[in-house]
């Protein structure tokens, strides 16, 4: 007992320093951010490698909704920021009830100019 006790003891001043990671759940791992219909604007996805993708949530390991092949005229909704820092934008694909967030680098106009 007395063991494990002088290991933990020696390893805060470790932790706290900051020479030893402490791990936790990724900040952009919810996929079900909020998002409401605040603009009237429209755009289109460019020709990219890989190829845009509509998402479930506002990052790239949210699961996939649909393609979106270079010159997809989409209407837009809202942004907003993720915890890495990167602006994706809540669209609906023209024609379609398809809907999800895209990431402001592939589209052809940077996205939507209203936040979520």
């Amino acid at each position: 007992m007395k063991t494990s006790f002088t290991v933990a003891a020696a390893a805060l001043p470790l932790v706290t320093a900051g020479l030893i990671g402490v791990s936790s759940a990724p900040a952009h791992a919810d996929c079900s951010h909020a998002w409401s219909n605040k603009d009237a604007g429209t755009g289109s996805a460019i020709w990219s490698d890989p190829t845009a993708k509509l998402r479930t949530g506002p990052h790239s390991s949210c699961s996939l909704v649909n393609w979106l092949p270079g010159g997809t005229t989409l209407y837009y909704h809202c942004y907003t920021i993720n915890a890495d820092g990167n602006t994706w934008t809540h669209a609906r694909r023209a024609g379609t009830d398809i809907q999800g967030w895209v990431w402001d680098e592939y589209l052809s106009d940077g996205g939507s100019t209203k936040r979520c």
